[in-house]
């Protein structure tokens, strides 16, 4: 008993400490499973009390009180399985670790690839549980609640001289064009779904990850490296399935591009089903009906994301 006790305590307080992150983990079903599936005892302990800044491995071991050579393997598996992200300096090569957040972390790293080290399918049905629960969104009709991603404007739509009004950071053309690196990933969402019967016909392998979002999945073989021309094309092909581009929402250097449905979406989920109407922060560009051309056919409805 006393062994459940103090595994339950550890589980319990990685929860607090990612609940104090800026995109939290508050308590909801589902939770603890998540939390057991990625993290064993240990590795959860460590997790609670590891700092908000990125650490180095020496630091890790006087704060935890661990001797190196057991903090290092425990350090490159959570790296591995995406709970703690391995963080390399490009011109010093200095490694420090920072604990992985919910989102964006370890519940997208954990299914961006197929792997047998983690029970994909049970996490997923956790994730879903957490998701139907609320929990994960009960700030985020907050006033003071920051968006993580934004909606990118849809170049094929707009002609004329409105182009030249588009600003670099809002078209996803610019953004891979201007990309160090970019890697290609499964997407999460849509993994997930598959785990759970209802995964759409959509392409999984579409995500895109990078400038700095690209090393630390490149490295953990999460991503595969492709050129301009190959992200493009694959930009190219979402916009045809009508598939949404959403960034993260920074104007310099977003690390990811996701190209998503409106039935797997985690973001786009929280607005049909959930009712989050800023779950994703929306272009300065919107859609309007042009009530003199209408005709009521509902094909605009069908193929928007939202509906």
């Amino acid at each position: 008993m006393g062994h459940l006790a103090s595994q339950h305590k550890a589980y319990q307080d990685l929860q607090g400490r990612l609940d104090r992150m800026p995109i939290g983990m508050p308590e909801g079903e589902g939770l603890h499973d998540i939390l057991r599936l990625l993290y064993t005892e240990e590795e959860a302990q460590i997790g609670a009390r590891m700092p908000v800044r990125p650490a180095t491995l020496e630091q890790l071991c006087a704060r935890l009180d661990m001797p190196e050579t057991r903090l290092r393997p425990l350090l490159e598996r959570m790296a591995d399985v995406g709970t703690v992200m391995d963080l390399v300096h490009p011109r010093t090569g200095v490694v420090r670790y920072l604990l992985s957040p919910p989102v964006v972390g370890f519940f997208e790293f954990s299914l961006m690839k197929r792997r047998q080290d983690i029970d994909q399918p049970a996490l997923a049905m956790a994730m879903d549980a957490y998701m139907h629960s609320g929990a994960f969104f009960a700030d985020a009709e907050d006033a003071e609640f920051t968006t993580i991603g934004r909606t990118l404007v849809n170049e094929d739509a707009l002609a004329g001289p409105v182009v030249s009004e588009i600003l670099p950071y809002e078209k996803a053309s610019t953004i891979l064009r201007e990309a160090r690196h970019i890697g290609v990933s499964l997407c999460y969402c849509r993994h997930k779904a598959e785990h759970l019967g209802r995964a759409c016909d959509t392409p999984q392998e579409i995500c895109l990850n990078i400038n700095a979002g690209f090393d630390y999945v490149h490295r953990h073989g999460i991503a595969r490296e492709i050129d301009v021309l190959e992200a493009l094309d694959i930009l190219a092909r979402a916009r045809e399935l009508g598939l949404v581009q959403i960034a993260d929402n920074v104007a310099k250097r977003p690390i990811y591009l996701c190209n998503c449905c409106g039935c797997c979406c985690l973001q786009l989920r929280a607005i049909n089903r959930h009712g989050v109407s800023n779950a994703v922060h929306t272009s300065n560009y919107i859609a309007a009906i042009d009530a003199d051309r209408c005709r009521g056919c509902g094909r605009c409805a069908r193929r928007w994301p939202v509906s």
